[in-house]
Order: structure tokens, then sequence, then C-alpha cells
């Protein structure tokens, strides 16, 4: 289709990579700091729609499409598919329950050491460590994008990147938006090279240490802190407050706020198209 419509050689290789994302959902764009998982969600979400939108048309559709010897687990998962264990959550586990809310605007795994560095910022009093080491759960450690120590070029690079998340926390307290897309800040680039990660099974995950350490030796100055989805579980008031910290951050008016707040106390009242004026007010930067 990008050679069909005369793009160039980069168009297409950002073609085939946004194919690569849609096609199921992949975190190498986190290890690139490129911006394909801001898409996939809107993807997953139409083609989601796509499909019941079919099945109301009457598709004719495989019946074991998802435990089927060539099916869903199957070509993806490369096991046998245990049906029962699948099944059994429904009506029982409600992903609802683990909607975790970010207070700043990182990684859901940065947010945590992103707290625990505001507290060892308070406590350092502007002394500069030689080194830091962090130990976190290795699944987070490991997960794509969070060991990148840059160059930094974009907003999709540093919020995944712990060194960074912990640097900029530590040298310009409470990030804002601003300070996650300021990738030549030299003093956070050169702390971030004296960051170092290390994967600790007995660090459960939402939690960290984070161990500052000096110059001439003596004991390291340690911020531990545990956290667990529970902690970023906000009430309505919570939720509310957050979401007018953040969108006055990028110069939205209270208004959109206040409106999309009736909508949901009244979906039915007041209409979809009070929820669609409140993203074209947030898009032009004007009030509903």
């Amino acid at each position: 289709a990008a050679s069909a419509l005369g793009l160039g050689a980069e168009r297409c290789a950002a073609a085939l990579a946004n194919a690569a994302s849609f096609a199921g959902g992949i975190l190498q764009s986190f290890d690139d700091g490129t911006d394909e998982w801001r898409y996939q969600v809107g993807m997953t979400a139409r083609s989601g729609w796509m499909a019941a939108e079919l099945a109301r048309a009457g598709s004719v559709s495989a019946e074991h499409a998802i435990e089927g010897p060539h099916g869903f687990v199957r070509t993806f998962a490369r096991v046998e598919c245990d049906a029962a264990a699948l099944l059994a959550p429904l009506g029982r586990t409600w992903s609802i329950h683990r909607v975790a809310f970010k207070p700043y605007p990182v990684c859901a795994f940065n947010q945590t050491p992103v707290q625990a560095a505001l507290r060892l910022r308070d406590r350092l009093g502007g002394q500069r460590p030689a080194r830091i080491r962090v130990r976190m759960n290795p699944y987070e450690t490991g997960y794509a994008g969070m060991d990148s120590k840059g160059p930094f070029s974009t907003i999709s690079g540093t919020l995944m990147s712990i060194p960074f998340c912990i640097a900029n926390a530590l040298l310009r307290g409470a990030p804002s938006l601003r300070d996650m897309t300021r990738y030549d800040d030299r003093d956070v680039n050169a702390l971030v090279e004296r960051i170092d990660l290390v994967p600790d099974e007995g660090v459960a995950r939402l939690c960290c240490v984070i161990e500052a350490q000096f110059e001439g030796g003596g004991p390291a100055l340690v911020e531990a802190l545990d956290m667990t989805p529970a902690d970023y579980s906000y009430d309505r008031a919570g939720v509310r407050a957050l979401v007018e910290r953040v969108g006055a951050e990028v110069g939205l008016a209270r208004p959109v706020f206040q409106s999309l707040e009736q909508f949901v106390d009244d979906p039915g009242g007041a209409g979809i198209d009070a929820l669609l004026a409140c993203f074209r007010a947030a898009a032009d930067g004007a009030a509903p």
C-alpha cells in the first residue's frame, strides 16, 4: 500500500513498522522510543468494533477460533489450549478492578521510582550522588525500554526509561510533560549515565529501592518504597484532581472537564455529542 501511494523508503519503513504493531501489539516501539504504542490501542478498538459489526451482519466465523489446533492460542502462545482455565475467571475476575492511575506522565512501572526519587531528593539536601543503584523486580527492569540511557529524542523514550525518570525527579522535582520532552538537559543526561538498574527477585512489582552512593565511600543513602495496585486506584475525587492537573499542563480549559464529568454522571441525558464536543474543544484549545 505504501508503495502504491508512492511513499519514499523512509515512509515505507514506517508503514511496515506500523503494520507489525497493528498485527497484534508488540513492544519494540518502547525500545526504539517511537509512537506505535499510542496507535495500537486505537487500532485494537477499531478491530474490536469491526469484529462485532461483522458478527451483527451475520458473518460466518470459526467456532474454534481460540482453542482450535490452528487457532489463536496455538498460533501465538505455541501451547495447547486449556479452555477450562481460560473460562474459569469469567464472571469472577474483573479487569476493571486492576485499573491503575498514573500521577506522573511516565510509564506505570516508573510511578513508584519517581515517588521514591522525590523522597530521596528531599533527603539529599543538594548532594550529588556519584552512583545510583536502583533495585526493582526483574519483570520491570527487563521490560522494553526501561533500561534505556538515551540519547533521547521523543517522550516515548523518556517516559519508559527508569534512569531518565529518576534523574529528572532528583534534579527537577515532580515531572511534568515539559520536563519529559527536555532531551538536551545536560545535568539530567549526565546523571542518567550514573544510574544502574539491578534486577532483584526480592523486590515486588510496583516497588523499588534506590541506593545513592557518594564519592569517598561511606554508607549509601537508601530510599525504599513499597506500593501496590491499590495505591494507584483513585476514587472519583482523586481522578478529578488528576485530570484537572494534567489538563492544566497542556492548557485545557476547566469547562472541558466539567462537560466530561456531566457526561460521566448521565451519559444518556448528556448524549454522545456532549462527549465529542469535549474532544473537539481539547483539540481546539477552547471550552465546549
